[in-house]
C-alpha cells in the first residue's frame, strides 16, 4: 500500500487548490502544511474582443484557465462548433463541468509535446485561440509561430505572488522543517524563493510538477528535486511514497 509514512509534505498551491493537494497527501498518511505562496485572479480584459465563432481551435493549458474562461463567458454554447484542445487530464475534466469533452490530449502533459503532437496530427488552417494566465511559458505561442499557424492570445487570469504566505511560511518552519516541499509550477518556485527568508540546516526533497518546474527549482538553488513520470498531483503523490517508502 503506498504511504507517506508520516512525512510532512508543504502544499505551495494557490488557495483554491491547496486544500483538494493537501487532503490527499493526509489520506496517503502524510501531514499536509499550506503556504499558498500564489494566487490566482479572474480577469476578464479582453473577453470583448473575442469573436469566438471565428476560431477553428480553442486551447486550453490550466483548468484555472476553464474555470475562468467560462465563468466570463457565463454561457458554454458559444463553444459548440469549436475544437478545443487541453494540455491533460485534469484541464479536461474542469471542461467537463461545462459541458464539453476536448477533441484533442496530448500523451504528455505539458506545452511543449502539446504543440508537437498537434501539429503532426493536424493541419489547421483557421485561427486558434490560447486561453492562458498571466504566468504562461512561450512554448505554444513558439510552436505555432514557427509553423506560420495564425492564432490570438487571450488571459483569463493573473497569477500574483502571495505576500500574505511570508507569515504562513514562517510560521511552519518555525515548527517543523518540511521532509517535501511541492511545486506545481515554474512561478511558485519563484514566489517561494522570494518569501522564504529562513536558512535551512536540512534541505527538504523538492518535488515538481514537471521538468519545467524542475529546471526553475534548479536554477533558484535547490539541490535534491524529483519530478513524477506523469506529470499530475497524483503523479506526485506516488513519487513521494515510493521515496518515503524508500527512507529518502
Amino acid at each position: 500500500m503506498n504511504s507517506l509514512n508520516n512525512q510532512n509534505v508543504l502544499v505551495t498551491r494557490a488557495k483554491e487548490q491547496a486544500t483538494v493537494f493537501a487532503d490527499k497527501i493526509n489520506q496517503f498518511g502524510g501531514n499536509a502544511w499550506i503556504a499558498d505562496v500564489t494566487r490566482i485572479t479572474c480577469t476578464s480584459k479582453g473577453m470583448k474582443n473575442i469573436q469566438l465563432y471565428s476560431y477553428e481551435w480553442v486551447f486550453f493549458t490550466s483548468a484555472n484557465g476553464v474555470h475562468c474562461f467560462f465563468n466570463n463567458m457565463k454561457t458554454s454554447a458559444t463553444l459548440k462548433n469549436i475544437h478545443i484542445a487541453v494540455v491533460g487530464e485534469k484541464t479536461n475534466l474542469a471542461l467537463m463541468q461545462y459541458g464539453r469533452t476536448a477533441d484533442f490530449i496530448p500523451s504528455t502533459y505539458n506545452a511543449r509535446t502539446m504543440a508537437n503532437e498537434f501539429l503532426k496530427r493536424y493541419t489547421v488552417t483557421g485561427r486558434m485561440l490560447l486561453v492562458r494566465g498571466s504566468k504562461a511559458r512561450p512554448e505554444l505561442v513558439d510552436a505555432f509561430s514557427n509553423a506560420n499557424k495564425v492564432f490570438d492570445l487571450l488571459e483569463v487570469y493573473k497569477t500574483e505572488k502571495n505576500d500574505a504566505a511570508k507569515g504562513k511560511l514562517k510560521w511552519i518552519f518555525e515548527r517543523v522543517v518540511p521532509d517535501y516541499i511541492t511545486f506545481t509550477s515554474p512561478f511558485a518556485v519563484t514566489a517561494f524563493n522570494d518569501l522564504f527568508q529562513m536558512s535551512l540546516t536540512t534541505e527538504p526533497v523538492v518535488v515538481c510538477i514537471g521538468t519545467t518546474t524542475a529546471l526553475e527549482a534548479e536554477k533558484k538553488g535547490w539541490n535534491h528535486i524529483i519530478v513524477p513520470e506523469k506529470f499530475t498531483i497524483e503523479g506526485m503523490l506516488e513519487l513521494m511514497c515510493r521515496h518515503a517508502q524508500q527512507g529518502r
